[in-house]
C-alpha cells in the first residue's frame, strides 16, 4: 500500500490525472519489491540468483514490446513480468530513467549480498549501498508519477533513504549478527576494516541534514523522523528478549552517551508501547512529513 500511496502522491503533485496508468504502474511497483528479496533468499542457489539478476538488467536494457524470456521459478518470473509491464507503459524517456535507478538498485543489491566481514570495506562503500536501495522507493514512484526530478528532490530522497534504511538495520541487528548479512551496524563492530564514525552518529546527521536543509519549512521534521527510532528498538527489544540493550549496544560499540542510554531506556521499557501504537510512530515518519508537506503550498524538498 506504501507503494500505491506513493505513486498517486507524486502524481498529484505533479498534476498527472492518468489514473489508469498510475494505478497499473504503482501495482507493478510493489511487485519489483521482490527483487531484493529473491536476492537475500538464502533458499535460491547463488547461480540461479545471478542468471535472475543478469535477466532483469537485460530486461530493464530492452525497448518496448519486445520479446522476454522468463526464468523458470514463478516468483522470479512474476517480478520479471512486472518490470517487463511498467517498461511498456513509460514513455521512452521515463523508462529510461526507471531502467538507470533499477540499475543502480540492482548493483547495489548484488555487491552488498556478496559482502562478508572479511570484505575490505569503506564507509562510502556501507553507506551508498544503504541509501541507494532505499532511495528507490522514492526515486522511482515519483519518475512512474511524471514527478520533476532535480537536485533539491534527490538530495532529500538519498538523505531519506540512508534515515530509513538505518533504522531498518537496527530493528534486525540480532537477525543479521546471526545470518551475517552485512550492515553498517555489524561490519563496524566486526568487519576487517576500521570504521571512524558509528552508524547512529550517522543516522543522527541525516536526521539533522533533511531537517534543517531539505524540510525546513515543517517545525517537527526532526521529531517526526526520529520517532523511526521508537519503532526499530521496540522490534528489537521483542527479538532480544528481556536482556538490557545496552549489554548490546556495547557489544557493538555504539557511542557511550546520554543518547545511547536514552535509545536503550526506550527499548528496555517498550512493553507500555502497544504493538499499534510503534506502527503509528513508523508510519507517521512516512505519511506525516509527506502529507504536511506535499498538501501545503509551501515547497516540500527545499527547491
Amino acid at each position: 500500500m506504501r507503494s500505491v500511496f506513493g505513486v498517486f502522491f507524486f502524481a498529484r503533485t505533479a498534476g498527472n490525472t492518468d489514473y489508469t496508468s498510475i494505478a497499473r504502474l504503482s501495482g507493478h511497483f510493489a511487485t519489483t519489491y521482490l527483487f531484493d528479496d529473491i536476492l537475500d533468499d538464502p533458499g535460491y542457489p547463488d547461480e540461479e540468483k545471478t542468471d535472475y539478476f543478469q535477466n532483469v538488467l537485460q530486461i530493464l536494457a530492452s525497448k518496448k514490446y519486445d520479446e522476454q524470456e522468463y526464468s523458470n521459478d514463478p516468483v522470479m518470473a512474476f517480478s520479471e513480468r512486472a518490470f517487463t509491464d511498467m517498461r511498456d507503459i513509460l514513455d521512452e524517456r521515463r523508462g529510461r530513467m526507471v531502467a538507470q535507478s533499477y540499475h543502480a538498485i540492482a548493483q547495489a543489491t548484488y555487491t552488498g549480498s556478496h559482502w562478508k566481514y572479511t570484505t575490505p570495506l569503506t564507509e562510502a562503500d556501507l553507506y551508498a549501498i544503504a541509501t541507494i536501495k532505499a532511495a528507490y522507493t522514492r526515486i522511482i514512484p515519483a519518475i512512474l508519477a511524471g514527478h520533476t526530478i532535480d537536485s533539491g528532490f534527490l538530495a532529500h530522497c538519498m538523505r531519506a533513504g540512508l534515515i530509513y534504511q538505518l533504522t531498518d538495520d537496527l530493528r534486525d541487528i540480532t537477525d543479521d549478527l546471526e545470518e551475517e548479512t552485512i550492515t553498517p551496524f555489524n561490519y563496524y563492530r566486526y568487519g576487517i576494516s576500521a570504521m571512524d564514525v558509528h552508524p547512529v552518529e550517522v543516522f543522527f546527521a541525516a536526521v539533522r541534514r533533511i531537517s534543517e536543509e531539505n524540510l525546513r519549512n515543517i517545525p517537527d521534521a526532526r521529531d517526526l523522523w526520529v520517532l523511526r527510532i521508537s519503532h526499530s528498538l521496540r522490534m528489537l527489544q521483542m527479538k532480544h528478549g528481556e536482556e538490557n540493550l545496552q549489554t548490546l549496544f556495547r557489544e557493538l560499540h555504539f557511542p557511550d552517551d546520554a543518547c545511547t542510554t536514552e535509545m536503550a531506556r526506550i527499548g528496555e521499557y517498550s512493553s507500555v508501547i502497544v504493538d499499534i501504537e510503534a506502527e503509528a510512530a513508523k508510519t507517521s515518519s512516512d505519511s506525516a512529513v509527506t502529507m504536511r508537506g506535499g498538501w501545503s503550498s509551501k515547497p516540500v524538498y527545499g527547491h
